[in-house]
C-alpha cells in the first residue's frame, strides 16, 4: 500500500498544473503579441506574405486561367490534384532541405525560382502545351509549399520553442487563401 501511495504522490508531483481554459487563451495571447513585436518575427511574415502571394493565386485560379488556354476541364481537374500534391512534396522537400542548408539560402533558391516562374507562366500558357502547363504550376506551389514548412522552424529559432504553434498559425493565417478571396 504505501509503494503505491509513493508512486501515486510522485506521479502528480511531476505532473505540471493543468491550467484553466481562460489561463491558457490568456498566455495564448500574450504570446502572439510578443511573437508579432519581434522585428525579425515581423520581417518573417511580410516576407513571407509577399513572396507567397503568386503560388496561393495559382492555387485559386489555376482553373480559371487554364480554361482561356485549354478546353478541356478533365484535364484541369487533373491538373488540381497534381497541385495537391505538388503542396505537400514541396513541405516535406524544403523542411528536409533546412536539415542541410542555411534558411537564408533555401530562401534565396525559392524566391528566385518564383520570381522566374512568375515571369514565364504566361508565355508556357499561350505556347500550348498542357505538359509544360501542369510542370510549371506544380513547380509553383512545390516552392510556395516550402514557406510554411521553412518560416515556422526560423520562428522557433528566433522566439524560441514554446511559440513554434503560435508562429504557425500566424503564418498560415498571414498566408491564408482567404486573402486571395478577399481580392479576387
Amino acid at each position: 500500500g504505501d509503494v503505491y501511495k509513493r508512486q501515486h504522490q510522485i506521479q502528480h508531483q511531476s505532473q505540471p498544473p493543468v491550467q484553466s481554459p481562460s489561463e491558457w487563451f490568456d498566455e495564448l495571447i500574450e504570446g502572439i503579441k510578443t511573437t508579432v513585436k519581434n522585428p525579425q518575427i515581423q520581417i518573417l511574415l511580410i516576407c513571407g506574405f509577399c513572396s507567397m502571394v503568386l503560388g496561393i493565386f495559382i492555387r485559386m485560379i489555376y482553373k480559371s486561367y487554364g480554361l482561356i488556354y485549354y478546353r478541356d476541364d478533365q484535364f484541369l481537374t487533373m491538373v488540381g490534384t497534381l497541385i495537391a500534391i505538388g503542396i505537400a512534396v514541396g513541405r516535406i522537400l524544403w523542411s528536409s532541405l533546412l536539415d542541410f542548408w542555411s534558411f537564408r539560402c533555401i530562401y534565396w533558391i525559392m524566391i528566385s525560382s518564383l520570381l522566374f516562374f512568375a515571369i514565364t507562366v504566361h508565355q508556357i500558357a499561350e505556347f500550348g502545351s498542357e505538359t509544360l502547363y501542369t510542370i510549371w504550376l506544380v513547380l509553383i506551389v512545390i516552392i510556395e509549399s516550402g514557406h510554411l514548412s521553412t518560416f515556422s522552424v526560423v520562428a522557433m529559432q528566433i522566439a524560441g520553442q514554446k511559440w513554434y504553434i503560435v508562429f504557425s498559425v500566424l503564418s498560415f493565417l498571414s498566408n491564408s487563401n482567404l486573402i486571395v478571396y478577399l481580392i479576387i
